[in-house]
């Protein structure tokens, strides 16, 4: 039989690609270039949360996907470094009833405690706990993945023409 060779290069590149996770207080997270990526959150954490800017001395730019999954979180402020968020970052947090975002942000806006793009052309994330009925405002033309999922006191949702897009589980119960 014949085995491969591996040189110490070909397993230093294996480090390289693989970024380790971190901790930092409730959060877990990973740095890449100088920047820093929320990829959970402490679950017994409940309450109102200000994510913060920087963790391990770098800016938070990246919030991943699901990062806040079924988290007893009640309201969030997104902070000016964030830049790119994940699909469905608050999907299941029975509690929460308001996302705001720092009017610094050149990514990120929210209206009512929803969380669009900046354009307000994405609708990115509907608070789970918020009761009631939801219109869409006009102008949005994507609804992302997840962003209305498990969401149980949506009683209706009014969607505009101008939205064309509608992602992958958005309604999902």
């Amino acid at each position: 039989r014949h085995f491969p060779v591996f040189t110490t290069s070909f397993f230093l590149m294996l480090v390289a690609l693989s970024a380790p996770a971190l901790t930092e207080g409730p959060y877990t997270y990973e740095i890449s270039n100088g920047e820093a990526t929320i990829t959970e959150f402490d679950r017994y954490f409940s309450g109102a949360l200000a994510i913060t800017n920087t963790l391990g001395g770098c800016p938070v730019t990246a919030i991943r996907e699901n990062a806040f999954f079924e988290h007893a979180i009640s309201a969030v402020i997104i902070p000016e470094t964030v830049t790119r968020i994940g699909a469905g970052p608050f999907v299941d947090c029975g509690n929460l009833t308001n996302i705001s975002v720092k009017a610094e942000n050149p990514s990120y806006s929210a209206t009512n405690g929803v969380l669009f793009d900046k354009h307000y052309t994405t609708l990115i994330q509907y608070p789970p706990e918020l009761k009631g009925g939801y219109e869409v405002p006009f102008g949005v033309t994507t609804i992302n993945d997840d962003a209305f999922q498990a969401c149980f006191h949506l009683t209706e949702v009014t969607i505009p023409l101008t939205v064309t897009s509608i992602g992958d589980r958005a309604f999902w119960a």
